[in-house]
C-alpha cells in the first residue's frame, strides 16, 4: 500500500458513525446511499439526504480508524443476522451463535450514541461533585463548583466498554419479534435502542440498568417489525389474533397497576399474532 492508498483508507475512517449505515439502509426503502430524514431542529421532512453524513461525528472514536474498524466487523456481522431474522419473520434461538451476536450489537449500539456518552459525562461530574462534597465539607470552593463541569478523558470508550462488558446480562432476556400492522412505520433515529423498565415507572427508581429487574429493550429493525428483549420473569407477550384496538395493547403495558413492585405479578408485553401461527 502506499502513502497515498493511506492516507485514503484513512480519511474514509474520519468520518465515523454512530449509528452503522447498515442499520440505517434498514429504513431507507431501497435507495442506495439516502434516506428521508427529519431534522429535531427543524422538524422538516428532508427527503433524499446523504446516507453517509447521519448518525455520524468527525472522528468520534479517534484518529486510527482501528475502533470504527472492529465495530464494522460486529455490524457486518449483526446485518446477516437480522437479514435472516426477517426473512424467516423469528427471532434467533436463545444462546445460539446468532442470538449471542445480536446481543452484543444490541449492547453495544445503545453505548456508543452521542446521547450515551454524554450521559456518561453527566455521572462522571455528578459522581466526582459529590466525592469532593464528601472530602472537603464547608470549604469555600464549594461554592464554585457547580461552574466547574467534570467529564471523562474518553468517554466514548467508557461507555463502550460498559456495552461490551453488559452483553451477557442481556442473554437471559427473552426475544421476540413483534409486527407493526399499523400503518405508522417504526423509525430510526440517533439513539434507535430503547431501554425502559415499566415495572419501576414511576417510583422514581433508577431502574433501567442491565441488572436490574424488569428490563426491557426495544429495536426496530426496520419499519415494520421490533425486537423486543424482556425479563420473563415480570412480563408475558400475549399474541392476539385481533386488530389491536389500542395503543396500550401494541405496547409495552401494565396489567395490574395497582399491585406493588416485587409481588410477583407478571404484566404483559401485548402483541399480533402473525397469519397461521
Amino acid at each position: 500500500m502506499t502513502e497515498a492508498d493511506g492516507s485514503q483508507v484513512a480519511n474514509a475512517y474520519r468520518n465515523q458513525h454512530f449509528v452503522p449505515e447498515m442499520y440505517l439502509r434498514l429504513f431507507n426503502e431501497g435507495h442506495e446511499d439516502a434516506i428521508d430524514i427529519v431534522p429535531m431542529r427543524s422538524g422538516r421532512l428532508v427527503r433524499g439526504a446523504s446516507l453517509h453524513n447521519q448518525a455520524s461525528k468527525h472522528l468520534f472514536y479517534g484518529e486510527d480508524g482501528s475502533v470504527e474498524r472492529e465495530l464494522g466487523q460486529i455490524e457486518g456481522a449483526a446485518a446477516g443476522i437480522i437479514a435472516t431474522i426477517l426473512r424467516r419473520d423469528r427471532p434467533p434461538n436463545r444462546l445460539s451463535p446468532d442470538h449471542q451476536g445480536l446481543v452484543m450489537f444490541i449492547s453495544i449500539q445503545l453505548m456508543r450514541t452521542l446521547a450515551a456518552v454524554e450521559e456518561a459525562n453527566e455521572r462522571a461530574d455528578k459522581v466526582a461533585k459529590s466525592m469532593i462534597r464528601e472530602a472537603i465539607p464547608g470549604h469555600e470552593m464549594l461554592d464554585r463548583l457547580d461552574l466547574v463541569k467534570v467529564t471523562l478523558s474518553d468517554p466514548v470508550a467508557d461507555a463502550m466498554r460498559a456495552g461490551f462488558q453488559g452483553t451477557p446480562f442481556l442473554y437471559d432476556l427473552k426475544m421476540k419479534l413483534i409486527v407493526n400492522s399499523s400503518d405508522v412505520p417504526f423509525l430510526a433515529s440517533d439513539a434507535p435502542v430503547i431501554m425502559h423498565n415499566c415495572l419501576y415507572e414511576g417510583t422514581g427508581a433508577p431502574a433501567s440498568g442491565y441488572a436490574n429487574k424488569g428490563l426491557q429493550i426495544v429495536l426496530p429493525p426496520g419499519p415494520w417489525r421490533a425486537l423486543i428483549l424482556y425479563d420473563s420473569a415480570v412480563y408475558e407477550v400475549r399474541l392476539r389474533r385481533q386488530q389491536c384496538s389500542a395503543a396500550s395493547q401494541c405496547t409495552p403495558c401494565r396489567t395490574d397497576q395497582r399491585s406493588p413492585v416485587g409481588n410477583g405479578t407478571k404484566r404483559c408485553v401485548c402483541g399480533r399474532r402473525r397469519a397461521g401461527s
